[in-house]
């Protein structure tokens, strides 16, 4: 029988009691995690059999059409020199996109079903602080980041303050150790440097190739 797999988010938690195991009580702030919330309920009476993983906010290369992430959002704007507002009053452990495959594969592969995991990088880390590495890891002027708060953007969706998981469980039931940010931002310009011009990112087939070499 095929197995269900359920892609949630930290926003079903507030933010307000941080970091958060797997069964920290959920209070979401807006309506994605209202959604997130509901169907995980759903999946848990329905299909119990499945996983549910909690995927914090992902970083890594994306094809140029898919909206950008955090890191090719910022890369996008420091190659352009462009001032970059970013608040510092926002925290969350980031999850780099390399280290989410793992240990999904790895979850499954070890048929953890039935269970709710938590993926996310060890740093709890505002958003600014994730810039600046950002910043230092591709070689961008840090004078462009501007510190700023969550006061500056009061009109979006309103979002937790903290809202950074705890991995333990995945670290004992699967074994997969979370990697720094910074760790993740290297990695993603090793990616990087694949390109003919060393600006862009590889092609898919050596993509493919570096995740079997990291898995």
């Amino acid at each position: 029988k095929a197995k269900f797999i359920f892609f949630s988010s930290n926003a079903v938690f507030d933010g307000e009691n941080p970091p958060y195991y797997e069964n920290s009580p959920t209070h979401p702030v807006n309506y994605y995690g209202l959604t997130k919330v509901a169907a995980e309920n759903l999946v848990k009476t329905y299909l119990p059999n499945s996983i549910i993983f909690r995927l914090t906010t992902m970083y890594g290369w994306n094809n140029a059409k898919e909206r950008k992430n955090p890191a090719t959002w910022l890369i996008d704007r420091l190659t352009k020199k462009i001032p970059t507002p970013v608040v510092r009053d926002v925290f969350i452990n980031f999850l780099w996109v390399g280290q989410a495959a793992t240990a999904v594969w790895q979850t499954i592969r070890l048929k953890k079903f039935g269970e709710t995991f938590h993926i996310a990088d060890k740093d709890c880390i505002s958003r600014f602080e994730f810039a600046k590495k950002l910043s230092q890891v591709f070689g961008f002027n840090n004078s462009l980041i501007k510190s700023t708060t969550s006061f500056e953007f009061r009109n979006l969706a309103p979002r937790p303050k903290n809202a950074c998981l705890i991995t333990k469980k995945m670290q004992i039931a699967v074994g997969i150790k979370p990697i720094s940010v910074l760790s993740g931002l290297k990695l993603m310009y090793k990616e990087s440097l694949w390109s003919p011009t060393g600006k862009t990112r590889g092609s898919l087939r050596r993509r493919i190739e570096f995740c079997k070499n990291f898995l």
